[in-house]
């Protein structure tokens, strides 16, 4: 801080620039000169300032080093240089008095460029160069007439992107991009209601990042721009009128400079030159009004004439004349068009006024010109899979074969034009049925397909006459990161531009490498739209449902950066956070093994689409290969076991390149007190363990017990039940009856005297039931009120009879509840096996049948299964239905 006794202390409080030059020295720009800190007596050095020989007290706005470590300073009095022999600024003074007046006007702002040249901004002189070599002055102002100058004369910061451009920060006018190679400008504003444009025209300060990312200062915010957006441009619907009439764009046709695009709301043309919108009104030219419904796609005819599809039918317009041939598709309509949407316009290669028309289902494929009508229609009745398989077609391509390629949400169909003879190609993965979103031709006669679900699809032809179909399908294995495609377009005969939802590709067909550009377009929020892509040299047009995307090619650049890999945050034991440092990396982390669990937080420092940025990491010692987390950047590991590890991670930049840097950190479990206190221990645990096993194995008979038996009775639950009936089904010769037991209206003993009642007379009756048995017969309480029994019989059925009916009678007798006498009963079903069911569902379902014939009989009762009896069951049933249902 300042202090006015000490001279070796800082001669002012308001600190405004700083830099370290090339001797790692920090110099200080302050309110009241330049100071020069030394690190060695950890105090500051004054450095006067004179001009003409006499001393002043200047402000140090601004600080610059050139490539010959000269340092500059702009001060409140102009540029000055430092004499580092005298240890004192000096302003910079040239032969001519005309430029020496223009370096004392230089305030705020400087940087230097490869060459050594000084750039400097003024309070309202515009830019100003100066060459120390040659010390020739430049300056560089606004022209009120010409956008090719400065936005203003009020310069607040400058700085230089890697390609030599100079960023230009004005007080109230935004951003100049000015290239001293090409002496151009270009000016960036804020654009209202925008969210994309900068926050304000008010520029405080414009910084690079190591990245090429640029990160701009204003009085409303801070603004990132990336280099990897530049060669794009969104146009869109605009509050004034002066955009898009709609932000959805069905379809694009490019004729020369002018770009003619179907939008959700008319026709609008966009001037690739002069960017400018028009929008066309046809309204006035039919009673149909294109300006409230979606234009569905254009087909140009020639200089004068296009085609205009819509859910309404057909349109011819003449944008010469500015008229306007309307064909509906109403009900009854005089061109005897189906009433259905219509969709795809091509030009017939024969008739140049004919137009061949797809539409949704039975709309099919027809021809029509204005002077004849409909002339042909295929693919539109039941007999052709377009129609039956409710199809309708995205893109169509006529070939020189005179073969109509569409491109149709259940494969492509080729339609010979001249007979409609049709054939369907599946050309997913595996002869997959896939939507075809986009489909081209190339000169080499090979078509081109994007699809939804199957990637990229070629189909070359082989033969002498060309007509065999090679189909090549193109996915993820072949670096189609995403393999639902919207939309493809050639650029002459080697490249490929296709879309996804909201991403953009070049595919190279001679190398077959694909480029994924996902650092262009960093806002997601929207669709690209099928087969919506047109591109024209190197302008490349790109449709969706936010607006029309603009991208020049030639300036597309992938991210190279090598971000660094950097551990952020470490959390132990889901409390403690561990201060990351260098001492972090070079020491390894000890966890307490009581609790070894670690969450670990990392990031790629690449900030030009943080989203974008993809993760892998390895704890060396537990994880055997890499873990890769997609854009996760943290990890949780717990319940280390005790020993040494070592944690990498790695990361991509915004376009998935992998970073060579990485971040490593080693990480010690130690041994929970335990370990030790088990050595101890040993002794007594043995002894223990003897007792352990003895109470385990008893546990195991428990276990066992509640497993298999029902915790009210003590009998077999029906879990043991049916293991049994298996063993016994699978046995041979094995001879049994399975009975089934219901109580007859327990209900009521609950509903009267509880459930604790009940619970007593479900004890009671399993007892009765049991004393019937012998010993390999089997009891088990099948559940509520409902038991089930296996009693081992031989072929004759020797005994099953008798101990039937003995369980009946017993069954049958009164029972002593809580002081209460009460009567109860029981509906049996036998089924025998093998003789009813030689299986156990079977078994179990007839015997089934057999109890509930004899409640269906009034209860009380004992029934065998029959066929005859299931019949008469499924009757009933049936009959129950029918009068339910009447």
């Amino acid at each position: 801080m300042q202090d006015a006794k000490n001279p070796n202390n800082l001669h002012s409080n308001w600190t405004v620039s700083l830099h370290v030059n090339r001797q790692d020295e920090l110099w200080i720009g302050t309110g009241s000169g330049l100071n020069l800190y030394n690190k060695t007596k950890d105090n500051f050095e004054f450095i006067p300032y004179f001009s003409n020989g006499n001393k002043y007290q200047v402000t140090i706005y601004a600080i610059v080093e050139d490539k010959l470590g000269r340092i500059y300073t702009i001060t409140s009095h102009g540029l000055a240089l430092l004499d580092r022999e005298q240890m004192i600024l000096q302003a910079v003074v040239t032969d001519n008095a005309e430029h020496t007046a223009l370096l004392s006007k230089v305030t705020m702002t400087a940087v230097t460029d490869s060459q050594g040249i000084l750039w400097m901004g003024s309070e309202a002189d515009g830019l100003i160069s100066y060459n120390p070599n040659t010390q020739v002055v430049k300056n560089f102002k606004h022209a009120p007439d010409n956008i090719d100058s400065l936005a203003d004369n009020s310069i607040y910061t400058l700085a230089f992107s890697e390609q030599g451009d100079l960023w230009i920060g004005h007080s109230y006018k935004g951003i100049t991009i000015f290239t001293p190679k090409t002496n151009t400008y270009q000016h960036i504003k804020n654009q209202p209601f925008s969210l994309a444009s900068l926050p304000s025209n008010m520029i405080t300060h414009i910084f690079f990042d190591r990245s090429g990312m640029v990160w701009i200062s204003t009085d409303n915010g801070i603004a990132t721009y990336s280099p990897y957006t530049s060669a794009s441009y969104i146009y869109r619907k605009k509050p004034n009128n002066k955009g898009l009439s709609s932000n959805l764009i069905n379809h694009i046709v490019v004729d020369k400079n002018i770009a003619w695009l179907a939008t959700g709301q008319g026709l609008n043309t966009l001037n690739l030159e002069t960017n400018e919108i028009s929008h066309i009104d046809l309204d006035g030219l039919t009673q149909y009004q294109y300006s409230h419904d979606s234009i569905w796609n254009i087909a140009r005819i020639n200089n004068e004439l296009i085609w205009l599809s819509s859910n309404q039918g057909v349109s011819l317009f003449n944008h010469q004349a500015n008229t306007l041939s309307h064909f509906d598709n109403s009900n009854g309509n005089s061109q005897g068009f189906p009433n259905n949407e219509f969709y795809t316009l091509t030009q017939d290669k024969n008739n140049e006024m004919a137009v061949w028309i797809t539409g949704y289902i039975n709309v099919g494929l027809l021809l029509f010109d204005q002077e004849s009508g409909i002339n042909k229609q295929f693919l539109n009745n039941e007999n052709n899979k377009y129609y039956d398989e409710g199809n309708f077609t995205y893109q169509t391509v006529i070939d020189d074969n005179g073969s109509m390629w569409m491109g149709t949400t259940d494969g492509i169909f080729k339609v010979d034009i001249k007979t409609g003879a049709s054939t369907q190609y599946n050309v997913g993965i595996n002869g997959a049925n896939v939507r075809v979103s986009g489909i081209i031709r190339l000169a080499s006669g090979d078509i081109w397909a994007s699809t939804q679900g199957g990637g990229l699809v070629r189909l070359s032809f082989s033969g002498p006459d060309k007509r065999t179909v090679n189909i090549k399908t193109m996915t993820k294995e072949n670096d189609l990161l995403n393999g639902q495609l919207k939309s493809v377009v050639a650029q002459g005969e080697s490249r490929l531009w296709f879309t996804t939802s909201n991403e953009l590709y070049m595919y190279d067909i001679y190398t077959e490498q694909v480029t994924q550009y996902k650092s262009l377009l960093l806002d997601k929020n929207f669709n690209f739209i099928e087969a919506a892509i047109a591109i024209v040299d190197n302008t490349l047009l790109l449709a969706t449902n936010k607006g029309l995307i603009r991208v020049e090619t030639d300036k597309l650049s992938q991210n190279n950066f090598n971000p660094p890999i950097q551990i952020t945050e470490i959390i132990v034991a889901n409390k403690s956070t561990v201060i990351v440092s260098d001492k972090t990396f070079s020491e390894s982390l000890v966890l307490d093994g009581e609790n070894p669990n670690i969450q670990i937080y990392f990031a790629s420092l690449d900030y030009t689409a943080p989203k974008n940025n993809h993760y892998r990491y390895q704890l060396k010692g537990f994880d055997s290969d890499w873990v890769y987390s997609e854009n996760t950047n943290f990890v949780q590991y717990t319940n280390l076991d005790p020993g040494s590890y070592q944690f990498v991670v790695q990361g991509t930049n915004s376009d998935g390149v992998w970073s060579r840097d990485q971040s490593t950190m080693m990480i010690d479990v130690g041994m929970p007190i335990w370990y030790y206190l088990f050595i101890v221990l040993s002794l007594i645990t043995l002894a223990i363990s003897i007792r352990y096993v003895m109470l385990k194995k008893q546990k195991l008979i428990e276990l066992n017990q509640r497993a298999n038996h029902d915790a009210l009775t003590g009998l077999a639950n029906r879990y043991y039940l049916n293991q049994k009936l298996n063993e016994l089904v699978a046995k041979k010769n094995s001879y049994f009856a399975i009975v089934f037991v219901d109580i007859d209206h327990f209900k009521e003993v609950n509903d009267t005297l509880g459930h604790d009642a009940g619970d007593q007379l479900i004890i009671q009756i399993g007892k009765r039931l049991q004393s019937c048995l012998r010993a390999h017969d089997l009891l088990a309480r099948w559940g509520g009120d409902e038991f089930a029994i296996i009693i081992i019989t031989s072929p004759d059925d020797d005994g099953l009879a008798h101990i039937v009916e003995r369980m009946h009678k017993r069954i049958s007798a009164l029972y002593h509840i809580d002081d209460q006498r009460i009567k109860s009963s029981a509906s049996m079903g036998v089924a025998k096996f093998p003789h009813h069911g030689d299986d156990r569902k079977t078994l179990l379902k007839n015997a089934d049948i057999a109890m509930y014939a004899a409640k269906n009989s009034g209860r009380n009762s004992v029934n065998y299964y029959s066929p005859i009896l299931s019949k008469e069951m499924l009757e009933k049933f049936e009959l129950s239905n029918t009068s339910t249902s009447q």
